[in-house]
């Protein structure tokens, strides 16, 4: 997804959507909706832009904190804090506030699996772990996830067991752990208790009263739940969070230690670091029914300007560094909605970098192809000029479009108004925008690579 595209896709569907539902007849009235929905203030805010530094990697490899479960890279540095916090000897309870795409899930998943292998190999039976989930549309795609990374590694396929059950009984159950799936038979559940149980809260509450349920708890001694994961926390607040604060409760009285409470772990990307270590932490506290120190709120560290781009010296700002392409013919390309994310960056980069004509893979290209393209650009796009002076734009907050366009007018002839080398007046806004547009797709696209 490019979201700049699809923020031009939706307005103009939306501006469409308007004028089927409200036809004017009246020939002196026919342009008035159309000119309404051209007062943008009054209709549309935005695009807002803004681009987030990568996260900085810890100084401890994966390796120190696990013996059975693999992780393929170095940990970011909040995935290093919570691996330390939740594989100690007595897990802490965690709260991971970070943006999306920081390997939250990575975060308390892989603790846990190292901890479930611990007691598998002890011999331990019954669940040792609780996810619980807002939606079961978020419970059924965390449990596809978990079943692959269950199967890929040799360290966890067919030692660990997960069940996933929400909702109403799916109509082809999995009664074993495959590639795919992890189980969701719910009487295969109730013989066979799994050791990471996927759930919704109101469904929770229903497997603790059940009586034809109880079978999924008989082999849980005081202790042997030792974790309870709550993902998007933010969602859980008023009646809602009321109900997962008395849930809790009753969870702890029944399956707990009353000298040990459950390691509680919530997850947010919504609240983060904002809203206030302090603040987060009294509101876990109170839905957790434990206390909750402001070091267990886990916020993300990024990398600096300088080091992303690897400066190593000034870069130059002038116009004629790099190229211009034709904005008429990058906005065509942005406005195509059939173009899928890969193949509107390959048909950018000719129009971007003359001297790069990527693969030609076609639309449905392979993965590992794709990945090369993101790989390319990343390296390609970092001594990029336009880059650098986006970012020095953006300075990490959030922007109008406009406010972005007058920035970097500032900084590159390519965005002034009055640009060198274009037609007498110069770049119109448009045509701005749509270069802005067409390098901010080549961006989203770009991916570092992993160590």
């Amino acid at each position: 997804m490019i979201p700049t595209t699809l923020a031009r896709q939706l307005r103009r569907g939306l501006e469409d959507h308007l004028q089927a539902m409200f036809p004017v007849a009246t020939p002196a009235f026919r342009d008035a909706l159309p000119a309404l929905l051209g007062d943008e203030p009054a209709w549309f805010r935005g695009p807002y832009l803004t681009m987030a530094l990568p996260f900085r990697e810890g100084n401890r490899p994966a390796s120190d904190f696990f013996r059975h479960v693999t992780f393929g890279r170095q940990p970011y540095m909040h995935q290093q804090q919570a691996f330390a916090r939740l594989l100690d000897h007595e897990p802490r309870s965690t709260i991971v506030a970070t943006g999306t795409g920081s390997g939250k899930t990575e975060c308390f998943m892989l603790p846990i699996l190292e901890h479930v292998v611990r007691l598998r190999d002890e011999g331990v039976q019954g669940v040792k772990a609780v996810l619980v989930y807002p939606m079961n549309a978020l419970a059924t795609d965390q449990a596809r996830r978990l079943a692959r990374q269950i199967h890929d590694d040799d360290g966890l396929r067919g030692r660990v067991t997960a069940g996933l059950y929400v909702g109403d009984a799916p109509e082809s159950a999995s009664m074993a752990m495959t590639e795919a799936d992890i189980i969701t038979d719910r009487e295969t559940l109730r013989q066979h208790p799994p050791d990471i149980l996927l759930t919704n809260y109101k469904m929770l509450d229903l497997l603790l009263l059940r009586p034809r349920d109880a079978r999924l708890w008989r082999h849980n001694l005081p202790g042997t739940l030792r974790f309870l994961v709550v993902d998007e926390l933010h969602t859980f607040d008023g009646a809602q969070g009321t109900d997962l604060a008395c849930l809790v409760r009753r969870m702890e009285a029944r399956l707990g230690h009353p000298e040990r409470p459950l390691c509680v772990i919530g997850t947010s990307a919504t609240l983060g670091q904002d809203a206030g270590a302090g603040a987060l932490a009294a509101h876990a506290g109170r839905l957790f029914g434990q206390e909750v120190p402001p070091e267990a709120i886990l916020g993300e560290t990024r990398l600096d300007l300088e080091t992303v781009l690897d400066l190593d010296g000034p870069r130059p700002d002038t116009p004629g560094d790099p190229p211009v392409p034709d904005p008429r013919a990058v906005m065509r390309l942005v406005d195509d909605p059939a173009l899928a994310p890969l193949e509107l960056a390959r048909r950018l980069v000719p129009l971007y970098f003359p001297d790069w004509t990527p693969a030609d893979d076609g639309p449905d290209a392979s993965q590992d192809a794709g990945s090369h393209l993101a790989r390319e650009l990343s390296r390609r796009l970092r001594p990029h000029p336009w880059l650098a002076a986006l970012l020095r734009v953006l300075g990490g907050r959030t922007l109008p479009m406009d406010d972005v366009l007058a920035g970097l007018g500032s900084r590159l002839g390519a965005f002034a108004p009055d640009a060198p080398g274009t037609a007498p007046g110069g770049l119109s806004r448009a045509d701005r925008e749509a270069l802005l547009l067409g390098f901010v797709a080549l961006v989203a696209v770009a991916r570092v690579p992993q160590a």
